[in-house]
């Protein structure tokens, strides 16, 4: 098992037939579903965790520093 960041590359791959996926039901609702099946986890406790991301070795602002 992967875990992977991007929302759009995840749904692409699970539309493609290549995979399956986990994601928040909130986050589904943002995008168009057609022709993916969606089945619900009932009695799950998932935990999310927040990351910040950049590229390495590029600039950063400086806002984003001290964020």
């Amino acid at each position: 098992m992967r875990e992977c960041q991007d929302l759009i590359m995840l749904l692409g791959l699970v539309s493609s037939g290549f995979g399956a996926t986990i994601l928040p039901l909130s986050l589904l609702s943002l995008h168009s579903l057609g022709g993916l099946r969606v089945i619900q986890l009932k009695d799950q406790t998932l935990i999310s965790e927040p990351k910040v991301i950049w590229r390495k070795n590029s600039y950063l602002s400086k806002a984003a520093k001290e964020f």
